[in-house]
């Protein structure tokens, strides 16, 4: 710990030091900006751009129509400007030399009758492009052509203009990006490259970290930001699904005043207030407030959706380089009588007179290991707006609240801190209906269906920091520009002291016959409905489930050696530990420490190499190897021992190598990469069958198995994945791409009884292992994913566009053996908008038809567990054909 901290502090006074030396020969530019009749405009938006790293700085004219940018180094920049009613404004190239003030005066014109004015990211001329990512992030101000991993940005731009108002929604505009449905569509675990997500480790807001499987409204956020594959270098222990960082809305530099009113499904109305301005003097106070509404019936018969969000950030400039802000936020969402999850399981049914004895016998006794392996799931979809696959008093009623406080500092123009803290408190009561797929005879479409209360983890509380130091300096012909910090969380689940008992809806469907639910004749519950887990009553409340701690410090130096070559140097040293715990019995349920308490350090290095053969292109090859929280051994159940229950396996370990090739033009920016990700799986191993065999402490009896969980399995993923977006003509723009995978199961098996066909003859134990999974593709992934959004800007009518966008998904294998596949399936979007002046106010008008020609499709396939070992497998339903429209008006 020692040589770390003084490695920190020496890189930090060598970076203050080369920061004194610079400062006596800073530059600024400054300027006047003025209308036609040369009265001065106040509140005008200006953003530099420095033309050789990219990165941007954004202020605002003053009460006397002056802006300033001071502190400048000596280099290449841009000026643009916009304001409402006028033409944007962008000059050339200004050269400042060392020491020199720079003046720049800008005469803006008016702007036509029906033009918008945008010179921000995700304008028309920009194409939804966004060259560089938040400040507060282990990147630092470096521009994303410049960087060596694939990061993509889904701008406030796609958002608005496709009416996502989730990110299942706004997801498929980037399709390196997919994700886990695990309580429906609103609550989702992110991933990329084909590797699983979880609750919080691969997850960001405003780069600290937060619970994801909670709802989140796009309303609130500017943009979301993907770094795809291993991110621990930068971020500390994650999973190598990617990292997702959500930034939110902060205070505008100019007057903000924009209303919406959006309809969607059969009768859901949205009403949305997005208000910002700076106040007092030399507008020192700024906020942004962000207010929403909408309630109705959904796509399905008697379903209901209800959002309601309140979101406000405020900041104050104390001083010249000083901006001390926060943001606060309460995101409520009420979905009942969407569908419900499907779940399956593995075709590894026992043979003969054993299949039926199984299905009745007790899941997990030696003999009817496999019990659970006897359903399949339907690869073709039934219709999502049919009702029964979720009744109107069933789904996810959840909040969640979330506090921000930040510190910026600048040290100039080269040198920044960045400090913050959040806290964030889901409350997750997920009432979802359960349809489980039985095989009855063959008819693989026979379902029981069943209501759960709250049996998931019932709240999560998050306590996250971030603190970084960023900038540049020389070291002779040498330059660096570092980032260095440290980043950490608290992370605590809470369960029910008591937890509460399911509901069948339908009983006996595939043994008595009594029930004839399929997916034909789904069942309709109209009086047995439990509204919500709050309603039944939390007799003896909740209690802490587990703590995950989590804290690093992160260092990366980007070095120019040459204006051709660069070295990219990451790393983050971790301390990650957990405790859990349990309660007594009544009447008191007292918590207790339980076993399982682990505490682990290790290191994620990254490292890369990049060449430039011009200013903006990039070919990076980078290696990178990430530590991941490890996971802990099941408990004993009955007739099975673990020898090591409820303890700690080792972290897992994910490198990956990755090839890529980065452009950046006027028109164009295209990316593009090959990659090599490999991340472990535990399983479970017999150890013993035998009668007084020792397992952990236990003797095991006749009726007994002991078991071990351990690390023997691997995903193992080959992978390519293109971007592009841009303009293709002066009036057709394009954000489009794809990805293609090769995700392979290695050293993975399933455990079934002996005399089972796909069991060696040789096997004398009761339980054998099967190697069916070895070498599979992993359930749910696609070999091919696409997406390619195009807007036309129609000539003929000012302010008017058209858009299509076309979503391809390819099959994927349905289990662990891959005995069967899901088809592929393609999606068609439509729509439009148009902007125009009412009452003297921009008003924009938007229409889009979302699977225009209703698909039904399945959105997601998961295993419930590497080789089904412990649970089903998953499955959702995509969304049928969906209408929105919306009126979004300026004033």
């Amino acid at each position: 710990m020692k040589k770390y901290l003084f490695l920190f502090v020496a890189i930090l006074l060598a970076s203050l030091s080369s920061f004194a030396q610079d400062t006596t020969r800073t530059c600024s530019i400054t300027g006047v900006v003025k209308d036609p009749n040369q009265a001065v405009l106040a509140n005008t938006q200006v953003i530099l751009t420095n033309l050789s790293t990219k990165a941007k700085i954004t202020t605002a004219t003053n009460g006397q129509g002056v802006y300033l940018f001071p502190a400048l180094q000596a280099g290449s920049y841009s000026v643009a400007m916009a304001a409402n009613g006028f033409e944007a404004n962008e000059s050339g190239a200004l050269k400042v030399a060392a020491g020199q003030n720079l003046h720049y005066d800008v005469t803006l014109q008016l702007a036509g009758d029906t033009e918008t004015v945008s010179v921000s990211a995700g304008s028309f001329e920009s194409a939804y492009r966004v060259d560089t990512l938040q400040p507060a992030t282990p990147f630092g101000i470096t521009p994303v052509v410049n960087l060596p991993y694939t990061i993509n940005v889904i701008s406030r731009q796609l958002i608005d203009d496709t009416m996502s108002r989730n990110f299942k929604q706004a997801s498929k505009y980037l399709p390196l990006v997919s994700f886990q449905e695990m309580q429906g569509s609103e609550v989702l675990r992110p991933e990329t490259r084909g590797m699983q997500g979880t609750n919080m480790q691969g997850d960001r807001m405003d780069g600290m970290g937060i619970a994801v499987t909670t709802p989140a409204a796009l309303e609130e956020f500017e943009q979301i930001e993907v770094l795809s594959g291993v991110g621990g270098s930068m971020y500390g222990p994650s999973n190598p699904s990617g990292i997702f960082n959500f930034v939110s809305k902060t205070p505008t530099e100019r007057p903000l005043r924009e209303a919406e009113v959006q309809y969607e499904g059969r009768s859901v109305v949205t009403g949305h207030l997005d208000l910002g301005d700076r106040l007092g003097p030399n507008e020192i106070f700024g906020y942004r407030i962000n207010l929403l509404l909408g309630d109705g019936t959904g796509y399905v018969t008697n379903s209901q959706l209800r959002r309601q969000l309140g979101s406000g950030a405020f900041d104050i400039r104390p001083f010249a380089h000083t901006t001390i802000g926060g943001n606060f936020s309460y995101y409520e969402m009420f979905q009942h009588g969407y569908p419900g999850w499907f779940t399956y399981n593995p075709t590894l049914a026992p043979t003969g007179s054993a299949s039926a004895a199984c299905k009745s016998a007790t899941p997990g006794t030696a003999s009817c290991y496999s019990a659970k392996y006897f359903s399949k799931l339907p690869v073709q979809a039934p219709d999502p707006m049919r009702q029964g696959y979720g009744q109107h008093f069933l789904g996810p009623d959840m909040n969640n609240q979330i506090g921000e406080l930040r510190l910026k500092q600048d040290f100039g123009a080269n040198w920044h801190l960045i400090a913050s803290v959040l806290q964030q408190i889901a409350n997750r009561n997920i009432n979802t209906a359960v349809n489980a797929f039985y095989d009855a005879n063959g008819n693989y479409q026979t379902f029981e269906e069943n209501q759960f209360q709250n049996t998931l983890a019932t709240r999560f509380q998050v306590k996250s920091d971030l603190g970084y130091v960023m900038g540049s300096f020389n070291t002779g012909k040498i330059h660096h520009e570092i980032v260095t910090g440290s980043t950490g969380y608290r992370f605590a689940t809470w369960q029910p002291k008591v937890g509460p008992t399911s509901k069948a809806l339908c009983t006996g469907a595939n043994f008595t016959g009594t029930c004839s639910a399929n997916l034909l004749s789904p069942v309709v519950d109209y009086n047995s409905g439990v509204t919500s887990f709050a309603g039944t009553g939390l007799t003896h409340g909740l209690h802490v489930t587990s703590i995950i701690h989590q804290q690093g410090f992160n260092f990366g130096d980007t070095i120019t050696l040459t204006p051709r070559w660069l070295v990219r140097l990451a790393a983050s040293q971790d301390w990650t530990w957990t405790n859990n715990y349990t309660t007594s019995g009544s009447p008191n349920y007292t918590q207790l420490a339980s076993a399982g308490n682990y505490m682990y350090q290790g290191a994620s290095p990254s490292a890369s190499v990049l060449y430039k053969p011009g200013r903006n292109m990039t070919i990076y090859t980078t290696f990178a190897d990430s530590i991941q929280a490890p996971d802990v051994a099941p408990s004993n159940s009955t007739g099975i021992i673990v020898a090591n229950a409820s303890q700690p396996l080792p972290p897992y370990r994910s490198p990956q190598y990755e090839l890529g090739y980065k452009l950046e033009s006027q028109k164009m920016n295209f990316s593009a990469a090959l990659f090599r990700l490999r991340r472990p799986f535990a399983n479970v191993v017999v150890v013993s069958t035998t009668a007084g065999y020792n397992c952990g402490g236990t003797t095991l009896t006749g009726t007994t198995i002991c078991e071990n969980d351990q690390i023997v399995g691997n995903q193992l993923n080959y992978g390519a994945e293109a971007m592009l977006s841009g303009k293709v003509t002066r009036s057709l723009r394009v954000i489009g791409g794809i990805t293609a995978l090769d995700p392979k199961l290695t050293d993975t098996f399933v455990l079934l009884p002996a005399g089972n066909p796909y069991v060696s003859s040789t096997c004398t134990t009761s339980l054998c292992p099967s190697y069916v999974t070895n070498n599979k593709t992993f359930v749910g992934i696609p070999d091919y994913k696409s997406n390619i959004l195009a807007e036309y800007q129609i000539p003929a009518l000012t302010g008017a566009f058209f858009n299509l966008n076309w979503q391809h998904v390819g099959r994927r294998a349905a289990d662990d053996m891959n005995s069967y596949y899901v088809p592929q399936y393609n999606t068609f979007d439509l729509g439009g908008r148009y902007s125009a002046k009412v009452f003297g106010r921009v008003t924009t008008f938007l229409v889009n038809f979302n699977n225009v020609s209703n698909v039904h499709y399945w959105s997601t396939l998961g295993p419930g567990s590497i080789t089904g070992q412990s649970s089903a497998d998953l499955a959702h339903l995509g969304e049928p054909r969906l209408i929105t429209a919306s009126v979004r008006y300026s004033f």
